[in-house]
């Protein structure tokens, strides 16, 4: 009994340090473009699910953690929104890049890109009611515990990439960007062979594409697709041209018939 008394007031007092990083790191404001890493902690939703809940923030990542899920999502408009997380009220609020001073001319101001842990406000009276809850819920846990294994869910390297896609609207300005974001995002969860880590791509599309080849040897054909895709796509990235709507739908299509095709490839490999 003494083990598991010793147990609850630690797991407290864990709780009550992530408390004080919330109360801290909320006075630091969410720009836009920065990214903002939640933690969810129900392991019966659905990647899909959490795609939908988060809507209209772009969905970077979901990744697995032990009790539930990690999401990574960012959003370019200023604004106020709540989200119901399974009764829990998250609130998110993202400030403008461009104060009072700054207003009317034409300097451009780009975001920070480093990750905001939590990032996000919780009322006070929400954070009682939730240490309450891990009160209660630690007692029952600790019964259980030995009976009861649970599942591990698994998400996929190319189930990542298709929940990236589709969060992406023709209308983004940013659009050749995440498309080969993800693609390259793709290649780096192959690489290592486990769809459980979040490979941040470096370098050239034509670097992640060469060390991607090398290990996994694909047709001439198909490297010489992946390379056609590529360019079309640099060529409205760096000319200043934006890319016109038709031809946005059109790239797009290239990219899941190449994925498709890559995509079996690997499993017949694996």
């Amino acid at each position: 009994m003494r083990k598991y008394t010793t147990h609850i007031v630690v797991l407290i007092s864990m709780c009550l340090i992530f408390v004080g990083q919330i109360n801290a790191e909320a006075n630091r404001p969410i720009y836009i473009g920065d990214l903002i890493e939640i933690q969810i902690q129900d392991t019966e939703m659905t990647p899909s699910e959490i795609n939908d809940l988060f809507q209209p923030f772009e969905i970077v990542s979901i990744d697995e953690a032990n009790d539930g899920y990690i999401v990574v999502l960012r959003h370019f408009e200023p604004g106020r929104w709540e989200f119901d997380v399974k009764g829990q009220p998250v609130i998110i609020k993202i400030e403008a890049l461009i104060d009072n001073e700054n207003m009317g001319t034409d300097t451009i101001v780009e975001g920070e890109y480093e990750l905001i842990k939590p990032g996000v406000y919780i009322p006070f009276p929400m954070i009682i009611i939730i240490l309450s809850i891990v009160f209660i819920t630690s007692l029952a846990y600790i019964l259980i515990v030995r009976m009861k294994k649970k599942s591990k869910k698994t998400i996929t390297a190319a189930d990542n990439f298709n929940l990236q896609v589709n969060s992406i609207r023709l209308s983004d300005h940013e659009l050749v960007f995440k498309l080969q974001h993800s693609l390259n995002d793709y290649f780096g969860r192959c690489m290592i062979k486990s769809s459980d880590v979040f490979i941040e791509s470096e370098g050239s599309n034509d670097d992640i594409l060469k060390q991607f080849s090398q290990e996994y040897p694909i047709p001439d054909e198909l490297l010489i697709e992946l390379k056609e895709w590529y360019k079309q796509g640099e060529f409205y990235k760096y000319s200043g041209i934006t890319m016109p709507m038709e031809k946005r739908q059109d790239y797009l299509e290239q990219l899941k018939v190449i994925f498709q095709t890559i995509n079996e490839f690997m499993e017949v490999r694996v």
